[in-house]
């Protein structure tokens, strides 16, 4: 059984090398090094191969997604589906499986944001609402049962083709600097 578990993909930490986002698939290098042993009977550590063409999952549904940048040195996890993809991946639907391995390095599906301790989140994620956010925390749209907030040190751009409306119980206030002619 030992032996058979060895052989057995589940899931596993990784670190993207790329991502091609015209088919939505990165390339893996996974984190966790495994023990081999040696024709003389000795046991070393390996790096394991890059595991290639993974697809990768952002959150969506209902005709919306949410997306984001992935760049090489990201942390990801990596989950093995228990039977060949390549048939699904590439036709969608329902389909037959290409070939009749199981829980195979070359099934892996590929989930970014995990985070390894030198890397976690600084300051720290709201513990009182939702946030959409960069990793330096110096932008920021977040969701609490208080309300929307949004702060930036940069420029906060609204597009709209069609109309803007603002509409409020209490008070809207605006603060901008002066701006002064020259």
């Amino acid at each position: 059984m030992r032996g058979m578990q060895s052989e057995m993909w589940t899931s596993m930490p990784g670190i993207i090398e790329a991502y091609n986002p015209a088919e939505m698939s990165a390339t893996v290098q996974p984190a966790l090094q495994f023990r081999r042993r040696t024709m003389q009977g000795t046991y070393q550590w390996e790096t394991l191969a890059l595991l290639i063409h993974c697809p990768v999952l952002f959150p969506s549904g209902g005709g919306y997604s949410l997306t984001f940048p992935i760049t090489k040195g990201d942390e990801c996890k990596v989950f093995f589906s228990m039977r060949c993809i390549d048939n699904w991946w590439s036709k969608g639907g329902v389909q037959t499986q290409a070939e009749l391995r199981m829980h195979n390095a070359s099934d892996g599906f590929v989930f970014v944001g995990p985070r390894s301790q030198p890397r976690v989140l600084a300051p720290n994620p709201s513990t009182s609402g939702v946030q959409l956010r960069s990793d330096d925390g110096q932008t920021v749209i977040e969701i609490t049962s208080a309300g929307i907030n949004f702060q930036t040190n940069g420029s906060l751009n609204i597009n709209a083709q069609g109309s803007i409306t603002i509409s409020s119980a209490a008070n809207i206030a605006m603060v901008a600097p002066i701006i002064t002619e020259n």
